[in-house]
């Protein structure tokens, strides 16, 4: 016999997507960062050329980098941006084994029955837990 009970609560990130309407020379060099693929595949593959990319420091200060690119407020969280789930799962397994010989030939094997349900759970909000 196995029961389960599971709850889960997942806060989705939401992406704020931000246009840069200025050429990036506007923005301090420590804002970007350009990658180069020379030796993609051992230099073996056709590549694009090099990509602009954030600067991965920036990660580190979420305001800092929203304050370089015009942005004063915060994303914010909503209540549509959690996913709260509960799952209860109860099965049984039950098995018969049989043997006997026929004459000179054995013979054996067994039968077996497994049951198994499952529901989902509603939530209470995560501070109830």
């Amino acid at each position: 016999m196995r029961t389960t009970n599971r709850r889960a609560v997942t806060d989705s990130t939401p992406y704020r997507f931000v246009g840069i309407f200025s050429p990036l020379a506007n923005f301090p060099g420590s804002t970007y960062s350009i990658n180069s693929y020379g030796d993609f595949f051992r230099g073996d593959a056709n590549v694009f050329g090099a990509t602009i990319a954030p600067n991965p420091a920036l990660l580190n200060d979420y305001p800092g980098s929203l304050s370089q690119f015009g942005v004063t407020d915060l994303l914010k969280y909503g209540p549509a941006d959690t996913n709260k789930q509960g799952e209860k799962t109860y099965s049984a397994y039950a098995m018969l084994r049989f043997g006997w010989t026929m004459g000179d030939i054995p013979v054996d094997g067994n039968f077996g029955v497994l049951s198994a349900s499952a529901a989902c759970v509603p939530m209470s909000p995560p501070t109830a837990w």
